[in-house]
């Protein structure tokens, strides 16, 4: 876990074919201008036309809702860090957020209400880099001049409730301070299996992060400990 206070040439003339008039008698002829003078008085003058000006429809920015995946683009310039507090226990998808601080980050969810960035988001990419460690070497380095551009996965929350006795069959990675425990490898049995298949939309996957321990918030080492002691389990996962 870290701190980021992180040729010239001819011109060419088109030609239009026109067809052939056809001749016209002198009876045709005044027909033709009587028709002529009604359209006329039934045709509006372009000039008299009055349009109502147009009000020009400015849209909001769009506003990020819900969960999945969201790519802002945040002003840099006046900073030296983004100012996030981040846990790398996943050391795949990305660092998640533990908690905004002063910095560019902070700075524009103020400007940027609707698309605020918050805790448990997973940086996935920043600018062109993905990837837990590279992302993690470009946030102690030096700032872009201008802005960065980030992509972010944020994940739903599910309850997973499981009962003992039974293994949970699932390994997981952790640190001492870790926000939770990550999921790294899921087994075809145990009580998590069970539960994957009577509840196959909120499923446990490979990635998701156990957070909470029978409405508890606990650092990685501690829910474990726990999970081991506990026999009836409520587990707070955020999916991502």
């Amino acid at each position: 876990m870290f701190c980021a206070c992180c040729a010239n040439g001819a011109e060419i003339q088109e030609v239009a074919e026109i067809p052939a008039l056809p001749i016209l008698s002198a009876d045709q002829t005044r027909e033709e201008e009587k028709i002529d003078e009604k359209s006329k008085e039934e045709k509006p003058d372009k000039k008299e036309a009055h349009k109502e000006p147009v009000e020009e429809v400015k849209l909001p920015a769009k506003s990020i809702t819900g969960t999945g995946s969201f790519t802002v683009t945040v002003p840099v310039k006046d900073h030296s860090t983004l100012g996030l507090d981040v846990d790398l226990t996943d050391e795949l998808a990305g660092p998640m957020i533990i908690e905004v601080k002063k910095g560019a980050i902070q700075s524009f969810n103020e400007k940027n209400p609707g698309q605020v960035i918050q805790q448990y988001d997973l940086m996935t990419t920043l600018d062109t880099v993905k990837g837990t460690a590279a992302i993690f070497e470009r946030l102690n380095g030096k700032l872009p001049q201008e802005s960065a551009t980030i992509s972010f996965m944020r994940p739903r929350q599910v309850k997973v409730t499981v009962s003992k006795p039974g293994g949970l069959g699932m390994k997981l990675d952790y640190k001492t301070s870790s926000v939770g425990a990550v999921v790294s490898e899921l087994i075809d049995s145990g009580l998590i299996s069970k539960w994957n298949n009577e509840h196959p939309a909120d499923a446990v996957s490979i990635g998701d992060r156990i957070i909470e321990l029978n409405g508890k918030k606990l650092l990685g080492l501690e829910l474990v400990d726990q999970i081991k002691k506990e026999s009836k389990l409520t587990l707070t996962v955020l999916k991502y």
